[in-house]
């Protein structure tokens, strides 16, 4: 019996049903799958117990395969800590950028694989990479309250923010949006755009 259930269902397609049963030397159970497997199942059983006296055939409760049920509701990744990942290409020209320039606390050095930084409180791990294809939009930012203090202490540190055409940018670079959010972008040594706003 047990089997014949592995068998039948743990593959199974979608639409997913479920199937009641019971008869001669077979007690009242449950299968899951589709109406294919469904008639193999019975099929399967008919021969090894028998016969099948009554069943139904109806959509599964669920209304979904193994495979594509919601997860537990005792686990949620809303209650969990984010991680942000970067590539780098170049090693050291990325430990002095995040670590040097932007001030970011290394946590540990995971090397050949990453750098793991500390960004006020989120993991971010700058991944070692044979060569980067940079992204055409912002992949890391920062949310600061004072943008105009903030790009202030980035140039001093060497930072030089990107100009976009079509955008009104101050003489720094920072772009104010229509609902009144300021934002700069940069990149870092391996082209990767990265961003900080502000939003009162």
């Amino acid at each position: 019996m047990q089997s014949a259930y592995d068998s039948y269902s743990a593959d199974a397609p979608q639409p997913y049903y479920q199937i009641t049963f019971s008869g001669q030397n077979v007690g009242p159970g449950v299968f899951a799958g589709n109406k294919e497997h469904a008639t193999k199942f019975l099929k399967a059983v008919s021969t090894k117990c028998q016969t099948v006296g009554s069943y139904q055939i109806l959509p599964h409760p669920m209304g979904l395969g193994p495979h594509h049920r919601p997860m537990a509701p005792q686990f949620r990744l809303s209650e969990h800590a984010i991680v942000a990942f970067v590539a780098s290409s170049d090693v050291d020209r990325a430990r002095k950028f995040y670590g040097d320039i932007l001030g970011l606390h290394l946590i540990e050095d995971h090397l050949p694989f990453a750098l793991v930084y500390d960004a006020h409180g989120t993991m971010l791990r700058v991944t070692t990479v044979e060569r980067v294809t940079p992204a055409a939009y912002t992949v890391l930012g920062w949310h600061v309250p004072d943008i105009a203090a903030a790009t202030e202490a980035l140039w001093a540190a060497g930072v030089r923010f990107e100009r976009y055409a079509g955008m009104d940018q101050d003489e720094v670079g920072i772009w104010t949006s229509p609902n009144g959010g300021k934002v700069a972008w940069f990149k870092d040594p391996d082209g990767n755009t990265l961003s900080i706003s502000q939003h009162d």
